[in-house]
């Protein structure tokens, strides 16, 4: 279970504890359930049992190993519950307390879906566990949202803590993934992961313009910055024109998929996992966790390539370069963008191995960023050549 879920999904095992204690001390139907008809045949026992199922679901959320069965039993059962809201909202749909009693048991179903899909992931990585230890490493790690944000958490905490120190095999290293796996459910990734990281860390990334450093060589905070946040205007943005321009100049213009037609205005928000300089030259980098094969060989540059072209990270790492773009304009004295700017680096975590793999590299042009920042600043392309 997500960290950031885990209070919730407190509150909720604890609420539904609470429901089946009123249910069985008082052989009825908890408040919530009413009205219930005095003539249903064995009203009482259903009472009981509903009690009884609700109780022991709360306890087993706490617990992970009947965590996701608990989910499984209680997601049917509160939308069975839902369901038998549905005919009174027929019969007298302007009543006030029909609607306020369907959207108490809405509530509690809403949650109970968050928590069932939740437990349902963390169950698909479970299964890679139930053997022990996987055989091929991170190859094997849990696939989805919520193990990429795992790992990305992961790395932002190296960040905040100093690459070169996380890079070091510690004690505080290990407590710190092991605080993070046991959340999850996932005790078994805890030595894996501790033998990664660090090596992921030590491991050099080849640079778009050439030679190649490890994270762990970024010792000066003041070379780096972790989740840096950028906010700029978007003046009424064609999107045809932004996929047409960053198509064009990214990737050797290769075919991808097209943008739908719709036009961008207002503020535009975002956040760059990493930014850092290096000899004077300052990059872009973002985690990927995809999964593209069962070793690191499966991630070349062509299998790269083309994750980034179906996922259209271009255009990502393309608005990416404009925010750094402009702050180096706006803060670093003399900053000029063939001097400065180095490039952008994708790192694929599953396949990032030192020969080269997992790590997609671009250095865009430019008349690139140049009709970018014209395109959001005045929503016209200026003088780019498209």
């Amino acid at each position: 279970m997500n960290r950031n879920l885990q209070p919730a999904l407190t509150a909720f095992a604890l609420g539904l504890i609470g429901l089946g204690v009123l249910a069985l001390i008082f052989g009825d139907f908890a408040l919530v359930w009413q009205p219930v008809p005095l003539s249903l045949p064995g009203r009482t026992a259903l009472a009981y049992v509903s009690g009884l199922l609700m109780f022991l679901g709360g306890i087993g959320l706490f617990f992970r190993i009947a965590a996701v069965w608990s989910a499984r039993v209680l997601f049917p059962y509160l939308f069975l519950w839902m369901l038998l809201k549905v005919p009174a909202l027929i019969v007298a749909p302007k009543m006030e307390a029909v609607w306020l009693g369907f959207g108490e048991i809405a509530v509690l179903f809403a949650a109970g879906w968050i928590v069932f899909a939740t437990l349902a992931e963390a169950s698909a990585g479970g299964d890679t566990e139930a053997a022990g230890t996987p055989a091929h490493g991170i190859h094997a790690f849990p696939r989805g949202a919520a193990p990429g944000t795992f790992l990305h958490d992961l790395l932002e905490s190296c960040a905040n803590e100093g690459f070169a120190r996380a890079a070091a095999p510690s004690a505080g290293l290990r407590d710190t993934i092991a605080r993070r796996c046991q959340a999850r459910g996932w005790p078994a990734w805890i030595k894996p992961l501790t033998q990664w990281l660090p090596a992921l860390l030590r491991t050099p990334l080849p640079l778009p313009d050439g030679g190649a450093m490890p994270l762990a060589a970024l010792d000066d905070p003041s070379r780096y910055r972790a989740e840096l946040e950028f906010w700029f205007e978007a003046n009424r943005v064609d999107a045809h024109a932004l996929d047409r321009l960053v198509s064009a100049r990214t990737l050797d213009g290769v075919a991808r998929p097209a943008l739908p037609p719709n036009l961008v205005n207002g503020l535009l928000k975002g956040f760059v996992d990493l930014v850092f300089e290096h000899e004077g030259r300052w990059y872009v980098a973002d985690y990927k966790s995809n999964w593209l094969g069962h070793d690191a060989g499966a991630y070349t540059a062509e299998a790269m390539r083309d994750s980034v072209l179906q996922s259209r990270y271009d255009l990502q790492y393309a608005i990416y370069t404009l925010a750094l773009h402009r702050q180096l304009k706006a803060r670093l004295p003399g900053y000029d963008y063939a001097r400065h700017m180095g490039g952008v680096l994708y790192l694929y975590l599953r396949g990032v191995d030192g020969d080269g793999h997992g790590v997609h590299r671009e250095r865009l042009p430019f008349e690139l960023i140049d009709a970018l920042d014209g395109l959001f600043a005045r929503g016209e392309l200026a003088d780019a050549h498209v």
